[in-house]
């Protein structure tokens, strides 16, 4: 423990604010699902994420594993929650959502094409309605 508090001061470590780089740290572990062990750096280093940052982080994460298992109510549910900040940026995201999951279903064997058809009727016409943007209505109208 002595021998790395002299390779610090060698190299000027002991006067650099660690701050940034821990906040950095500890938003990595939140956005990988290692909440255990966030909790701990938070409380061992003294850092925090501002609650809503977290909340944010920790949504997204449990959106990105249910992706990865093609359920996509967590990713749908976000998006709802998000809708007028994304709706600023005019981004596809829900868009990209609805076309994962249509590859999704035509992948699945039984009824798929059906299934497929009924999500795209159900969900692609109040995102298009959402755009303004005349190249993007068109390349919804081309799923």
């Amino acid at each position: 423990e002595n021998d790395g508090k002299k390779i610090e001061g060698l190299i000027g470590l002991s006067t650099i604010d660690k701050t940034p780089l821990n906040s950095m740290i500890l938003s990595h572990l939140v956005r990988n699902g290692d909440f255990s062990l966030a909790e701990k750096f938070e409380k061992e280093v003294g850092v925090e994420i501002p609650k809503d940052e977290k909340r944010t982080l920790k949504d997204i994460y449990l959106a990105m594993e249910g992706l990865d298992k093609n359920d996509f109510s967590l990713a749908y549910k976000w998006v709802a929650l998000n809708r007028l900040n994304l709706a600023k940026i005019e981004s596809k995201l829900e868009l990209k959502f609805v076309q994962l999951e249509i590859i999704a279903l035509l992948k699945e064997k039984e009824n798929s094409i059906y299934r497929a058809l009924d999500l795209a009727r159900s969900r692609l016409p109040p995102i298009y309605e959402s755009f303004k943007n005349k190249q993007t209505k068109r390349d919804i109208c081309r799923i």
